[in-house]
């Protein structure tokens, strides 16, 4: 029987907040919400015979980053005929020469190192040539599963002019899936001596890894890394345990290299940016709204961010407005977020600009959007502060032009209220104590790989959770009962929530939430035969009545009735205040239980349209993408769909 990733998620109750252990709100601006002016400068053309456009697979391949010096561009790009390769240009696209091309059979995501010699460079894996030929729809490492490998390209006199060039295979303690791990958002620390990775394992999960590199000569390695997650405890405390069942991903270095961002749940489902310090191993949490948040970019003096939110185009804010203990998020996320949602992270993800910092009750600065019906996807800041090199693609649901360069786009931004700053400086990361509090490789065992066959945690002011987690993070089932569960004594939680799938690179799974009177309904739409696919926007239970606004049920009523909405069959999330007997639907924009007089609708806005008056939803609901994951047990694997 057919059944998707991404089944029903009908949240459970109200509100039971769990603030992310050890993570301190950096000081946050003193000013209110201000809107800077920015100009377009230019629009870099792309030279002739560079086509920003996968011509196997038809995907957008093209990125683009300013190179150490901010002289030139370092892209990747396809040939008219050919792989992906790599290149460098001038700022305004004249001199365009291929680095890597007739020297390697394909090479992309190009990481310049600050002495300008050296690049690490992503390659093909021996997994990926097994799969290479597959369709993304058959293809069983599809939607950001696949193998990974990398290598680091030496080029003499430089890689602006790299006249003599010598690969070295770059090799991690897990060095592809055939060794149990994929290793993802490798990237060289802005000193040149270290590199950091987020390492899936395929049976633990999701481990942040940092270690120095080292040549023989013959190939990289890295030496003593270490883990970056935070350590925890399968114990009755709350905090500690899910500092071990969230989801963990590197980000990009700040600060000269002293800061790292990572990107994890704060509440369950709810992904958000954080930043550690390499130096102390104190985190904070950046970024606090109920949406998904993923690209960072910090400006060289520290003082500004420029940052990818889906906040107010309603990404994950289905699965994250009731907030709860991120118990289970390790698989669930994995599942959500990364894969059955992959594809929509292009026109539900826009950038925001705001002044270093967390963000201030709802402000989390202003949305850069250079022209209507594009995207950015790549944010690059001049060592001044003053300007940013981004790479745009056109929105998806935009007739697709015949010239694939006009899909893609090169902009330079200019701020001109700024002054000229001084870029904070490089940190030698030798110098920094990580073995004062960062985890050894060796001593680090994911959630994961833990079997808890039955577990019961108590909420901070009531009730409990009991969690099961069966199997592995490669294959099992991982449920979280709620009892009455509060961390304030003021509004709690009742009901179950599920993430059970086999393994995550063979694509089955679904994501379940009941409320607890008892009864389980699979609350959700049922596999899709094959051409009958939909579109899904990641809203369950919500419809558009044509007015902006979804309602999440027609009528309130006792718990574990069922909700009448159209065409869908669910059960009405409900919750309780402390001596209150009644029970409200649960429900509002931001996650905040919404007050409710008994037998009325319960109505939730949404975000308003674009500046242009143009509701930026659309894109996903006309061009899905891989939302779709069909499991077919007649080949054991899986079908993402694309419409």
């Amino acid at each position: 029987m057919r059944s998707r990733l991404l089944t029903a998620f009908v949240v459970l109750a109200v509100t039971a907040v769990v603030p992310p252990a050890s993570a301190q709100p950096r000081p946050s601006p003193a000013h209110g919400p201000s809107h800077e002016p920015i100009e377009v400068v230019a629009t870099i053309p792309f030279p002739g015979g560079v086509v920003p456009q996968d011509p196997k697979t038809g995907g957008t391949n093209f990125s683009a980053d300013l190179a150490p010096g901010g002289r030139h561009i370092v892209t990747t790009f396809a040939p008219t005929e050919g792989e992906k390769q790599v290149g460098v240009m001038d700022l305004d696209g004249t001199d365009f020469h291929c680095i890597t091309c007739g020297r390697m059979k394909s090479a992309w995501g190009p990481d310049v190192f600050p002495d300008q010699q050296r690049m690490l460079v992503q390659v093909p894996s021996p997994v990926d040539r097994l799969t290479e030929a597959l369709p993304d729809g058959l293809n069983p490492l599809s939607a950001g599963t696949g193998d990974q490998s990398y290598a680091i390209v030496e080029c003499l006199p430089s890689v602006y002019d790299c006249r003599t060039l010598r690969r070295q295979p770059l090799e991690f303690p897990r060095n592809s899936l055939l060794e149990g791990a994929q290793n993802r958002t490798v990237s060289v620390s802005p000193d040149g001596r270290y590199v950091k990775w987020a390492e899936i394992r395929t049976l633990q999960g999701s481990v942040m890894v940092i270690g120095r590199l080292h040549s023989d000569g013959a190939k990289y390695t890295v030496r003593n890394p270490r883990v970056l997650n935070p350590p925890y405890r399968l114990d009755l405390d709350v905090a500690a345990w899910s500092d071990g069942s969230r989801y963990y991903e590197t980000g990009a270095f700040a600060d000269g290299g002293r800061t790292l961002k990572y990107g994890t749940e704060g509440t369950a489902l709810n992904y958000d940016i954080y930043e550690l310090d390499l130096a102390t191993g104190r985190r904070t949490r950046v970024t606090t709204d109920l949406d998904y948040n993923e690209l960072y970019a910090a400006s060289p003096d520290g003082a500004s961010l420029a940052y990818s939110s889906g906040r107010g185009l309603d990404r994950m804010t289905v699965f994250s407005q009731v907030p709860r203990p991120p118990l289970i998020d390790l698989m669930s996320f994995s599942q959500l977020g990364r894969i059955a949602l992959w594809n929509n992270r292009l026109c539900m993800n826009e950038m925001w600009l705001m002044p270093r910092g967390t963000q201030v009750g709802t402000y989390g600065g202003q949305p850069v959007v250079p022209g209507d019906n594009w995207h950015i996807r790549g944010w690059s800041w001049f060592a001044d502060g003053t300007k940013a090199l981004v790479t745009e693609f056109r929105d998806p649901a935009e007739a697709t032009p015949v010239d694939p360069a006009e899909r893609v786009r090169l902009q330079i931004l200019s701020f001109p209220n700024r002054k000229p700053t001084a870029p904070e400086p490089v940190v030698d990361l030798d110098t920094v104590d990580m073995a004062g509090w960062a985890v050894p490789y060796d001593r680090y065992v994911g959630m994961g790989a833990h079997a808890v066959t039955d577990r019961t945690i108590a909420g901070s002011a009531a009730g409990t959770a009991r969690v099961r987690y069966l199997g592995t993070f490669a294959a099992g089932s991982w449920t979280v009962d709620y009892d009455h569960y509060s961390e304030d004594g003021v509004t709690f939680l009742d009901g179950s929530e599920t993430a059970p799938h086999r393994h995550r690179h063979r694509g089955h799974g679904r994501h379940r939430a009941d409320p607890g009177d008892g009864r389980q309904p699979r609350a959700g739409r049922r596999g899709v035969p094959p051409g009958r696919r939909r579109c899904r926007r990641g809203r369950r239970g919500h419809r558009d009545d044509g007015h902006r606004r979804h309602r999440v049920v027609r009528r309130a009523g006792p718990v574990g009735r069922r909700a009448a909405g159209p065409g869908r069959r669910g059960r009405l999330p409900s919750g309780r205040r402390a001596g209150d007997r009644r029970v409200s639907p649960v429900g509002s924009a931001d996650g905040r239980a919404g007050p409710t007089a008994s037998g009325r609708a319960v109505a939730l806005p949404v975000a308003p349209p674009g500046r242009d008056g143009v509701d930026r939803r659309r894109c996903c609901r006309n061009a899905c993408g891989v939302l779709e994951w069909i499991t077919s047990p007649q080949h054991g694997g899986n079908r993402a769909g694309k419409r």
